[in-house]
């Protein structure tokens, strides 16, 4: 079964069991869709998460339900526009496949779908056949899982981190440490915003070309004058350089189409 259907299953689960009367087994299997083996799985696999369930018995039948007192957060409602968006969301960030960015994302639509009545829910699903975003030129981020996730916190934690970078001149690789300032999302494609310490300078590296990424003990500070903004804008996509003015002719017939 898709990892994504059994966590939408599971938090199904949590919403069943917030209930103030509980669910019995039999209740479960049937509302889940899945047999009594499954339904057992899916409540140790709460347990072992922290959730604090609990049973009692009434009258000879055995009902499940988290301890008095543990309140699941009231689910967001969101409009079929807003539903809609999300779903738009998934075409561009399509690069993404196999990153926790995007698992992220399959997972709270997934989380969100299950808040809805079955038919809106299966709506939400049928969105995948009903809206289309064409990408061109994808760029393949299966194999850098671990990368992306040792950059992120070294992101967030302002970790001076080495990584391994290869280009076209150097395709075994320069091992540079470098202080991560943002991970950019431009073009279809994942780039890191660092300060280099082997150049001295403040550039992007194409996260693809990154084969290893490990942090190190010593944190960074991002310096108080460097505006992200601004130093994007200096850039024509993910090039910087010295502006060039160029005249591109069109034929008459074409011209139209500009």
């Amino acid at each position: 079964m898709p990892r994504g259907d059994q966590l939408a299953r599971q938090w199904a689960l949590v919403r069943l069991l917030s209930g103030r009367t509980g669910r019995t087994l039999a209740q479960l299997q049937a509302e889940l869709g899945v047999d009594k083996r499954t339904a057992q799985r899916d409540i140790a696999v709460l347990e072992s998460a922290g959730f604090p369930i609990t049973s009692e018995q009434r009258n000879g039948t055995v009902f499940w339900h988290f301890m008095e007192g543990f309140h699941v957060e009231a689910p967001v409602s969101l409009t079929l526009t807003e539903q809609m968006a999300l779903y738009f969301t998934k075409g561009p960030l399509k690069p993404l496949q196999g990153t926790p960015i995007y698992e992220s994302l399959e997972s709270a639509l997934q989380k969100i779908g299950t808040t809805l009545p079955p038919q809106s829910f299966q709506f939400l699903r049928g969105l995948d056949h009903a809206v289309s975003v064409r990408t061109a030129g994808l760029k393949d981020y299966s194999q850098s899982k671990d990368v992306i996730n040792v950059l992120t916190r070294s992101v967030l934690h302002k970790f001076t981190t080495r990584i391994n970078h290869h280009t076209a001149q150097f395709e075994r690789g320069i091992e540079r440490n470098v202080d991560p300032y943002r991970l950019w999302y431009v073009n279809q494609g994942i780039y890191l915003v660092a300060y280099d310490h082997r150049s001295g300078e403040i550039r992007p590296f194409a996260v693809e070309r990154i084969s290893a990424a490990k942090p190190t003990n010593h944190r960074f500070e991002i310096p108080a004058d460097f505006d992200f903004e601004e130093f994007s804008e200096g850039a024509f996509s993910v090039i910087w350089g010295e502006p060039q003015e160029v005249k591109i002719r069109f034929s008459r017939s074409q011209a139209p189409y500009l």
